[in-house]
């Protein structure tokens, strides 16, 4: 059976922060002294920057998404409580 929009709203939210702190989990890991600094220098700059701008634009890199997951999240919020013409 489908789930509600309602249900999939809650669970990309669930998911969005499941994923930002997954992304402070691996900036914490890459920040171990056993982590070489190019490494870590690349990771940031590169795969991890990608994923960054992808979620939203609470982030330091140049650039961004064009549609992060957070514009998703919003575009759903929205069909789940669409405004009427007097709130517009």
């Amino acid at each position: 059976m489908s789930k509600s929009i309602h249900e999939v709203s809650s669970d990309l939210c669930d998911k969005y922060e499941d994923l930002k702190e997954s992304v402070r989990e691996i900036q914490r890991l890459l920040r171990e002294p056993t982590v070489p600094e190019l490494t870590r220098q690349r990771a940031e700059s590169y795969w991890l920057a990608h994923i960054r701008q992808a979620l939203d634009s609470d982030h330091s890199y140049l650039g961004g998404s064009m549609f992060t997951m957070e514009d998703t999240m919003r575009e759903i919020d929205r069909v789940c409580s669409p405004t009427t013409e007097e709130e517009e």
